[in-house]
């Protein structure tokens, strides 16, 4: 009974053990899982990096659940999001410390409220050495630049920064790993994508991608398509308690029209040079798209030697979530494919030929690629807290 269902919190559908959920941050991530939660899903999450455990290649998991967001994107949002958490001189946040009587309410959850304290390593790297200008860090990741190395290093520094979609399922991508998964290990894994796409009024489908992953766990769990409609149909409508659920989601975003400032906006150069310090993100997600044919991705080869599961992440689901899928992986490459182009010579020859030309980011909201449950930090309350500086 679907409205009982409903009523019973105790009520779970799958098993904890069989399904993982790699949440890769600023990514959507945070907006996927509450909503696997609110359906009474039950999967086990990985966040804010990767367990490579044996459950993934012996079992019990056998299916993986993971988020994709265009890398560029990703790596602005995360530079400005752990930018804005950390306390500054005069901040009128209180401080939080863990273990203190605020950490009710802890920064990453009400960055209105509370900032993290200390002089982390972070923070100095943040604030100080670049300023809370992604920029100047995403200039330095050319591949000629005499600070690559260096800059290549500090990466490693920034809390959701760090991991590329590579480092996450690389146990997917390594010839010398991925034949250890034997047949009661990892058999299915499901993409969920976010990108704004100009069909879709450049609004990102994820709430309509999770709702499908939805159905997808619910029928891989033996409900039948008539016990799965009628669970959705019976869904209770928003409360109040789900509207606090729903405002802890929103940790990483208020929508931009409500702050007064931004962050520095990513400068062409820099865009091209993050496009190619994560080329091989944009080669794993091209190995993804089964079908390419109408699709200009000359300028991005696929990987080679990956693991067959890697060619299903978007096969699953209705032949609908599937295009839409391999469409949202396709977009993310083309808007860096000028860029992937070796052959156009540097990130600065390339910045050369297209300096009077609008970054193929101008005219994508940005700060709205991730729904407001997941839009980039940096837009919000950074007017208050830094003085506009």
């Amino acid at each position: 009974n679907a409205t009982q269902f409903w009523k019973r919190k105790a009520c779970k559908i799958g098993d904890a053990k069989s399904v993982q959920f790699f949440h890769l941050g600023k990514g959507g991530g945070g907006t996927i899982y509450f909503q696997l939660l609110d359906y009474h899903l039950v999967f086990e999450r990985s966040h804010p990096s990767p367990n490579f455990d044996s459950k993934l290649f012996k079992g019990p998991t056998t299916t993986l659940i993971f988020n994709i967001r265009d890398p560029v994107d990703r790596f602005v949002s995360a530079f400005n999001w752990r930018s804005l958490l950390y306390c500054r001189d005069g901040d009128k946040r209180k401080p939080y410390f863990k273990g203190k009587s605020n950490s009710r309410y802890p920064p990453y959850l009400y960055p209105d409220k509370v900032c993290l304290a200390g002089n982390k390593t972070e923070k100095i790297l943040l604030h100080e050495e670049y300023q809370s200008d992604p920029n100047p860090l995403g200039e330095a990741l050319c591949e000629d630049s005499p600070n690559f190395a260096y800059a290549s290093e500090k990466v490693k520094n920034i809390a959701h920064a760090r991991l590329s979609l590579n480092d996450w399922l690389s146990f997917l991508i390594d010839p010398d790993i991925y034949p250890a998964i034997t047949t009661t290990g990892i058999n299915k894994v499901m993409a969920i994508t976010t990108e704004p796409r100009v069909e879709n009024n450049n609004t990102s489908l994820l709430d309509w991608h999770t709702q499908q992953a939805i159905i997808e766990l619910y029928s891989d769990s033996g409900l039948s398509s008539d016990q799965i409609d009628d669970i959705m149909k019976h869904k209770p409508q928003v409360n109040a308690k789900s509207e606090k659920k729903s405002e802890m989601m929103t940790h990483s975003s208020i929508s931009s029209s409500t702050s007064k400032l931004t962050p520095p906006p990513l400068r062409t150069l820099g865009e091209c040079c993050l496009a190619r310090f994560f080329h091989d993100d944009y080669r794993l997600m091209k190995t993804m798209i089964l079908d390419d044919r109408e699709e200009n991705l000359t300028s991005v080869l696929p990987l080679a030697d990956v693991h067959s599961l890697v060619k299903t992440a978007c096969s699953w689901g209705n032949d609908e979530q599937r295009t839409s899928c391999m469409r949202d992986l396709a977009s993310m490459i083309k808007r860096r494919a000028e860029f992937l182009d070796y052959s156009r010579g540097s990130c600065e020859n390339v910045v050369g030929v297209v300096k009077n030309v609008s970054s193929p980011l101008s005219s994508l909201p940005s700060e709205k690629v991730v729904r407001e449950a997941e839009v980039d930090l940096g837009t919000i309350y950074y007017n208050q807290t830094t003085g506009g500086k």
